[in-house]
């Protein structure tokens, strides 16, 4: 085959079960349409390293005819087009594709890739046997063969995933109800099917699980017994197990496991989701049984922190489905108090204690998020966002707003929190004095039905959308985020133009526009900076701005377009206008601060930032930064620590925050201080460098002082 024929090619460069689904439809297309193929087996540097040398797998011959180098690969993948990109899919529109040179790449990691007006079940069975006389290296085919007699006509195999779900601390903090099905479902299907005579193969990641299974039923058998797994490397083990699982007669799993689902569609067997495969009544013993289990249990190591939080994300709303929220919030309630410490739980403790009405409770359980390790940011902010609620249903305002203004800084875009910011904002609860300023423009751009807002009785008591009440209008946040994301987080123009929602986005100010309000015009204008278009806002938005001199956040969004274009002078005078005609509301203010700063005022940047943040009470965690920045210009090293120490104070989990004051720690000497917030960011979910860097050095020198 030359280099510049058309042909097949396949390429992932994932782990092994992906691979094979492509590689496995790339060849089948190529026989039975006699097409050539080639495959570029990716080499990675991280844990699926174990698949790089694909002569571990494949027959040596395989490998030479149709594997090809990265630099082959490299010369022709921006000539290839995917499957699904083709304009004619069938067999002969792929043909002439073929034979006019075209590079025809084929990627899917799931089922069979039909061509237009191919059988389902021709395909099916074409694949199978494809399969069943796969070009596998001779060690593998051995064992494979010994694995086909060994499982033998009618074993059932069961896939138990577990691994990282239990055993990495990062990942047991999010909730994967549909990886992690809990042993007491897996035991009741397992008791039907061996009662039944069936033979049951075990297929897990966990040996502890493995041993536990085994225990329970002496019958089963572990797919590592299939073969001798000290005679193979990870990388090889790991397709043995799929062979093993793709040779039983059906697979009970996970209804979204990958690893399960390419085995079922190697071998051409039934994938069973292991919940559907059971009776209501099954399903409704097994839950009773979990929660018996989750009543008493008493974690003692990593793996059974693990379990516990993986069995928490199926018991907690099974029970609130069942009007038991009492017992939801008590198991919950002792965990947590009882030292458990996962990131998902928290904000789920707070929803539950304000469904019950308990927003003192709630305020509370919200206390755990600053002094415990919560490892994602946006169980934080939403737990900040139901507890804002909480302090407004209390009666106290500034907790509520300051709550809110932490939620929205930490996810804006969280559908959660924007549906309770929004609500919030329409009841007046927040506003210009307390919140960031915003305009019926933006509150028109995309208005949602009161049901987006959520199902739980707290939130919508709190906020008064229940049958009783009006409920509050609902409306998409973002352009919230647009107008003060200097101030909140940086909107790269990539990630505009790739918004989910980037349609109805466009829709709603194209809309806008028609009314030719100067808000509606300037929010248009300020997207178009935003997401860096071929039009030219700032021209626009000074001709909007001189028709509309009364208008704070059409000014507002003037001095932001100029900020990101860097034009200071503009950007200083649009901010001036805005605080000079809304002097009330400290986040026009705050930004008078910044453009001041930006344009070398210090004493100007300073005042308006302590007159936001300690006069105005305008918390926000990046504010402080600001004003340490400042500091550092004037050489204020007291203003600098007084600053750090309030974004600390504001947000104690932040790394920013806490990483900033590190720095000045240790660049003031005191180590001992800048370890012990080191120690904290080192536990996020994401570490920046710089911290692992300065952590390294101050324990280096220490260690050589002693």
């Amino acid at each position: 085959m030359s280099k510049t024929s058309g042909h097949l090619v396949t390429f992932r460069n994932d782990r092994l079960g992906g691979r094979l689904i492509s590689l496995l439809n790339t060849m089948r297309i190529a026989q039975d349409h006699d097409l050539p193929f080639r495959v570029r087996w990716h080499e990675n540097d991280d844990i699926a390293q174990v698949f790089n040398d694909p002569g571990l797998f494949f027959e040596p011959e395989f490998v030479a005819d149709h594997f090809i180098t990265a630099e082959d690969w490299g010369a022709e993948r921006a000539d290839a087009t995917r499957l699904r990109e083709l304009d004619d899919r069938t067999p002969d529109g792929v043909r002439a594709f073929i034979d006019g040179g075209g590079i025809l790449l084929i990627d899917g990691s799931f089922g069979h890739d039909c061509l237009v007006g191919e059988d389902a079940e021709t395909v099916r069975q074409s694949a199978a046997d494809l399969w069943a006389r796969f070009p596998l290296a001779p060690a593998i085919r051995d064992a494979a063969a010994a694995i086909r007699e060994a499982v033998g006509e009618d074993a059932l195999g069961y896939h138990v995933r577990r691994g990282d779900l239990i055993s990495s601390h990062r990942v047991m903090n999010r909730p994967w109800p549909q990886k992690y099905v809990f042993d007491e479902i897996y035991f009741r299907h397992l008791d039907a099917a061996v009662a039944g005579g069936r033979r049951p193969i075990l297929f897990s990641d966990d040996p502890d699980t493995v041993t536990r299974y085994r225990a329970r039923y002496p019958d089963l058998v572990p797919a590592t017994e299939l073969y001798d797994p000290t005679s193979f490397t990870e990388g090889q083990r790991d397709l043995l197990e799929l062979i093993a699982m793709s040779c039983c007669s059906e697979i009970v799993a996970p209804a979204l496991s990958g690893y399960s689902s390419t085995a079922a569609t190697l071998g051409g067997i039934r994938h069973k989701d292991v919940l559907q495969a059971l009776t209501p009544e099954e399903i409704e013993a097994a839950h009773e049984d979990m929660v018996t289990r989750l009543s008493g249990a008493a974690p003692a190591s990593l793996v059974e922190t693990g379990h516990l939080s993986q069995s928490l994300a199926h018991a907690e709303p099974w029970l609130i489905a069942r009007d038991r929220l009492t017992e939801a919030e008590g198991i919950l309630s002792r965990l947590i108090g009882e030292g458990l410490d996962i990131s998902y739980l928290y904000p789920r403790l707070v929803m539950l204690r304000l469904d019950l009405g308990d927003s003192e409770g709630a305020l509370a359980a919200h206390a755990h998020v600053d002094d415990r390790e919560v490892h994602y940011s946006s169980d934080v902010a939403l737990a900040d966002a139901c507890a804002s609620l909480a302090a407004h249903d209390l009666g106290r305002p500034e907790d509520a707003a300051r709550l809110a203004r932490r939620a929205f800084w930490q996810a804006g875009s969280l559908p959660q929190v924007s549906a309770i910011v929004s609500a919030m904002i329409s009841a007046g609860v927040l506003d210009q004095a307390n919140f960031f300023p915003t305009d019926e423009a933006a509150r028109q751009l995309w208005l949602h039905p009161a049901s987006r807002l959520s199902d739980r009785p707290g939130i919508s008591r709190v906020i008064g959308a229940t049958p009783e009440g009006d409920p509050p209008q609902l409306f998409s946040t973002n352009p919230i985020l647009w107008d003060w994301f200097p101030m909140i987080r940086p909107i790269p123009a990539q990630q505009l133009r790739r918004h989910p929602h980037r349609r109805q986005h466009e829709a709603g100010l194209e809309r806008l526009e028609a009314t030719e309000t100067p808000g509606a015009l300037s929010l248009a204008a300020l997207y178009d900076a935003l997401i860096e278009s071929e039009a030219d806002p700032l021209d626009r938005l000074r001709e909007i701005a001189e028709t509309a001199p009364d208008e704070p956040m059409v000014h507002h969004r003037l001095s932001v377009a100029a900020a990101k274009l860097k034009d200071r002078e503009t950007a200083l005078l649009g901010a001036e206008r805005a605080a000079e005609l809304s002097p009330d509301a400290p986040a026009f203010i705050a930004w008078r601060g910044i453009t001041r700063g930006q344009s070398g005022d210090r004493e100007g940047e300073r005042a308006d930032l302590e007159r936001a943040i300690h006069e105005m009470g305008f918390s926000l965690p990046r504010l402080p930064l600001k004003l340490c920045a400042a500091g550092r210009k004037s050489g204020d090293t007291d203003l600098q620590a007084r600053a750090h120490d309030l974004a600390v104070q504001i947000a104690p989990r932040d790394a920013a925050s806490r990483l900033g004051r590190a720095v000045f720690h240790a660049q003031s000497g005191a180590e001992q201080a800048a370890l012990r917030d080191l120690e904290i960011v080192l536990r996020h979910d994401v570490v920046p460098p710089n911290a692992m860097a300065l952590y390294r050095r101050l324990t280096s020198r220490q260690a050589v002082a002693s």
